[in-house]
């Protein structure tokens, strides 16, 4: 596997990221045990980059992540992103700074830190 510098975060992650979309429901479902199995494959490949959203299953890609890195999580960098998807939102988008919390995004709750969040959308919130 290569591994590429991470911004100016000091870490080096792999060029091969593993993207967390589909067990969110998106495209059809996704047995969690195969999801975990590919999570488990994909680490021991050398894949340290996962990508993740709130908006990818309002959450459940970030807790079946979660799940899936049970007792791997220092080995790999979580990215995550914020913004889209919130019913209670006029246009179901909101990039405030409430929301940009690590605390807010469902991966932190027993996942440990996560190393980077984007927004998903920037401007008007309502």
């Amino acid at each position: 596997m290569e591994y590429r510098p991470f911004g100016r975060t000091g870490l080096n992650i792999s060029a091969i990221g593993f993207g967390c979309w589909e067990i969110g429901g998106t495209y059809g479902r996704i047995e969690e045990a195969a999801f975990q199995r590919a999570v488990s494959t994909a680490i021991d490949s050398g894949v340290t980059c996962f990508d993740t959203a709130e908006a990818y299953g309002m959450g459940v890609s970030e807790e079946a992540l979660a799940r899936a890195l049970d007792g791997r999580r220092n080995q790999v960098v979580i990215a995550t992103k914020f913004g889209v998807g919130y019913e209670e939102m006029p246009n179901r988008r909101d990039s405030s700074r409430e929301r940009s919390s690590p605390r807010s995004t469902r991966a932190f709750n027993g996942c440990g830190p996560i190393t980077s969040i984007f927004t998903s959308c920037i401007g008007p919130t309502r």
